[in-house]
């Protein structure tokens, strides 16, 4: 049954496949039902087009048909800004699928993963931001069962790390991590027996993922590291983000089994920007050939001041249309601080503190808007410095930071080029 909540209207829907349904997910534009193989003919995922009316059998990969054998099945399904991502679970090996999302068609398929796969384990939940992927599951072993919410970087799925807590062989029909959300730079977890949790991802904690589908992380984030705050005889048993906020609403459950809600803010309360490590080169290599452009100052078409630009770059940030000047300033001997040039377009304003070892970048925006003045701190990124040219007194740099925001999701960064003269304390 689907429910028009705008025209109160109710549409009856036959799904005309042989399906077991075991997850769905409902879009503007499309309903998706995976299924579980129970008898041989059972169909894993299909796709209702609202608008034309149509159903579809998506494709699956022959390497998951071949694996399909009675169990398998597709346990969930999310969405990020191009693909639509079916989550296969049961029965080794596991799979991620990747299909392409349209408005009015069939969703043709991407590609496809192998899921590195604890032994025994199953998988309940998957969650997407635009930079990160996680999946919450449980693993049985002799001695006992372990829960881990795992967290990838990106979707090549090539950086990994998971948060685990252990329970006795007779919960393992039970749950400890009831959900889970990626906001940002942090995990918020509803744990049953600890309340509300959150703990930071930080690059330090990422490993190199490996392509054997038996492969096991080593050295798993204990639960003990993530904050929790109790949640006295409640139950916090699902969580859900308010759409381009960071805030979530907590459904709870007390002992009587009465259902209440909660709102709170996880935004991120960060005051410092990250220190990023700086790599020194020798030489730094690279076209660096925008330092023989130059413009006329800013509103002067006819003058013989040619200003001759010292930044290459892009960004992802508010009020931002550009910009080719930045002012490197030495202010003691193991220190140069930057900064962008704003413009007419170009409201925000990149500031570096370089050290010998570390670079601290901010953005600084100066809004038109009711926005006003905020900063953005960085949460990670890399930054090369030519050190030949440095001790020459020049700043040559290649750089790629990413910051962050809580006003929606969309991955805040900037990157680019500078060869800029380090002016004198």
């Amino acid at each position: 049954m689907l429910f028009d909540i705008q025209t109160d209207r109710e549409t009856e829907l036959s799904i005309p496949f042989d399906i077991k349904p075991k997850s769905i997910l409902l879009n503007n534009d499309n309903l998706f039902i995976g299924g579980q193989m129970g008898k041989v003919g059972d169909v894993m995922f299909v796709q209702y087009h609202i608008k034309s009316k149509k159903w579809y059998q998506l494709e699956m990969p022959e390497d998951v048909k071949e694996a399909s054998i009675f169990g398998k099945g597709v346990d969930d399904i999310v969405i990020n800004d191009s693909l639509l991502i079916a989550i296969d679970n049961e029965i080794t090996p596991k799979y991620i699928l990747f299909y392409r999302l349209n408005s009015t068609e069939k969703l043709p398929l991407s590609h496809f993963k192998d899921l590195q796969s604890r032994p025994n384990e199953k998988i309940f939940q998957g969650r997407i931001t635009p930079d990160y992927f996680g999946i919450r599951s449980k693993a049985t072993a002799l001695d006992g069962v372990s829960e881990y919410i795992t967290i990838y970087k990106g979707l090549d799925l090539t950086k990994i790390f998971a948060i685990s807590t252990s329970i006795s062989l007779q919960e393992q029909n039970t749950h400890t991590y009831n959900d889970f959300l990626i906001i940002g730079n942090k995990v918020v977890i509803a744990n049953k027996d600890n309340g509300l949790g959150t703990i930071e991802i930080k690059d330090s904690y990422f490993e190199n993922n490996s392509d054997d589908f038996w492969y096991v992380l080593l050295t798993p984030i204990s639960d003990s590291k993530v904050s929790y705050k109790a949640y006295p005889n409640e139950n916090i048993i699902r969580l859900t983000q308010i759409p381009n906020t960071s805030k979530i609403v907590l459904t709870i459950e007390n002992s009587s089994k009465k259902i209440r809600y909660e709102i709170v803010e996880t935004g991120n309360k960060k005051s410092n920007s990250e220190e990023i490590p700086i790599k020194w080169v020798n030489n730094l290599i690279g076209d660096f050939s925008f330092k023989d452009k130059w413009s006329y100052p800013e509103g002067v078409e006819d003058d013989t001041t040619h200003i001759f630009h010292s930044i290459e770059s892009e960004a992802w940030c508010y009020e931002w249309g550009g910009t080719d000047y930045i002012t490197a300033q030495r202010i003691n001997k193991d220190t140069v601080e930057c900064f962008t040039e704003c413009n007419a377009a170009t409201h925000s304003s990149l500031n570096l503190i370089i050290t010998k070892k570390t670079v601290k970048p901010t953005i600084v925006l100066n809004s038109i808007s009711d926005f006003g003045t905020k900063a953005y701190n960085c949460k990670s990124g890399q930054m090369e410095i030519d050190e030949t040219l440095w001790n020459q007194g020049i700043l040559k740099a290649t750089f790629d930071f990413d910051f962050y925001h809580s006003e929606d999701s969309t991955r805040m960064y900037w990157k680019g080029k500078i060869y800029a003269e380090i002016e004198s304390e």
